[in-house]
């Protein structure tokens, strides 16, 4: 794991757990090794096999995208609204 390239075949999920270990410990994959700083992203091979998928996040895109589409729809309907007021002019609310 500590090699440059390497085998994935060889790697098991107890190899992939203590090797986040080290790096959280190290933050060698952080940007400027400093705790808190984002992940540092390279196009290597072994960013893109070992490390990028042990550091990866959950995508909740379905409720994001729920969300949004009730903000828009709430956003037209206020600004509908608005235009319906007597000496209001538009404006963006949203």
């Amino acid at each position: 794991m500590t090699r440059k390239n390497v085998n994935t075949q060889l790697i098991g999920n107890e190899d992939l757990m203590t090797y986040k270990k080290i790096l959280i410990s190290t933050s060698v994959h952080l940007t400027r090794y400093q705790p808190g700083n984002n992940i540092s992203i390279t196009r290597g091979k072994k960013f893109r096999e070992v490390i990028a998928p042990i550091f990866a996040k959950p995508k909740r895109h379905g409720v994001e995208s729920a969300l949004r589409r009730k903000w828009k729809k709430y956003c037209q309907l206020l600004a509908d609204y608005t235009m319906t007021l007597p000496g209001r002019r538009h404006s963006r609310l949203c």
